[in-house]
């Protein structure tokens, strides 16, 4: 798939669902282990349930009155749902910014202290996140981060979502336009928001199927966070780029019982994945020989290391 035969991420996903519309992209481990199934929902989704899902989240936000270039804060654990309002964002041709969730409801106050230099260098129009998250910011803000978050709209992903009246109304997206922000930890100095352009995503994914053999149909298991560029550029997109598959499952489950992370690789014959170093010591330490002798892993192409 030469790069230079789509101006954009977005056509590349339209042309996946007209392709293989009934090809599953992303399959969400729920608990490291199963796709979750049950009560209206979905362990995985195709590449025409995706187009479906990002031109409802896309009217949604048009409906809100967020325009081509504003920014949205998507502060979403790796799900389904995180996929889902990215790819609404980029049928929008509105930026999202991923950034990492809180630790916990405890840390919620604490995290939004960090979260402000962000915030300013942003200026998002709205900010979607959990359920948990969004009552927090409507019912439970401190007083001094009140006047902060005054004017900044918020949402729950299940609300955007859930919003299926809207008219999607197709940008002109050029290749010379940007798909994103992607913002640096801030562990040196103040987060910066790094503008990722479609011309240089198309390239780079290219270059990347090129290199690592990510065929059609492929599939990649993704663990690490999707709000980092290890995780989104090169595990999601990588892959639903190349025409494959994402195994996905949040960093929790894979620290918690790292097995988890090669059982997926040999169950649904996946043959990419992306990790950081220490990924691969915890395996070592916690994954007994027995254990290694229950998995198939002649699947596997390609494990890259870095990102540490």
């Amino acid at each position: 798939m030469p790069a230079d035969k789509y101006k954009n991420i977005v056509e590349v996903a339209r042309q996946r669902a007209m392709e293989h519309p009934d090809r599953n992209c992303v399959i969400f481990l729920e608990d490291g282990e199963k796709p979750v199934v049950g009560s209206g929902t979905s362990g995985s989704m195709t590449y025409q349930e995706n187009d479906h899902a990002a031109r409802q989240v896309a009217a949604a936000l048009q409906k809100r009155g967020i325009a081509k270039g504003e920014r949205v804060l998507v502060i979403l654990p790796n799900s389904l749902e995180f996929v889902k309002v990215f790819y609404g964002c980029l049928y929008a041709g509105i930026l999202a910014v991923p950034l990492s969730e809180p630790a916990g409801p405890q840390n919620m106050a604490a995290y939004l202290e960090t979260f402000l230099p962000t915030l300013k260098v942003s200026k998002p129009s709205l900010l979607v996140a959990t359920t948990l998250m969004v009552d927090f910011l409507r019912n439970q803000l401190p007083p001094e981060l009140q006047k902060v978050f005054a004017g900044l709209a918020i949402a729950s992903a299940e609300e955007i979502l859930a919003e299926k009246d809207g008219e999607y109304s197709q940008p002109e997206i050029n290749s010379t336009d940007t798909a994103y922000l992607q913002f640096t930890s801030g562990s040196t100095g103040t987060p910066k928001g790094i503008m990722i352009g479609h011309s240089n995503l198309m390239s780079n994914l290219e270059e990347a199927r090129k290199f690592m053999q990510l065929e059609e149909e492929n599939g990649t298991v993704v663990w690490l966070p999707l709000f980092h560029d290890f995780g989104l550029a090169a595990g999601m997109m990588g892959a639903l780029y190349s025409g494959g598959f994402v195994v996905l499952m949040t960093p929790a489950h894979f620290i918690r019982k790292p097995l988890r992370w090669l059982t997926a690789m040999s169950k649904y014959k996946c043959a990419h994945s992306y990790v950081p170093p220490f990924a691969l010591d915890l395996c070592m330490k916690k994954i007994s020989n027995d254990e290694l002798a229950q998995l198939d892993l002649s699947c596997m192409v390609s494990v890259t290391d870095g990102s540490e």
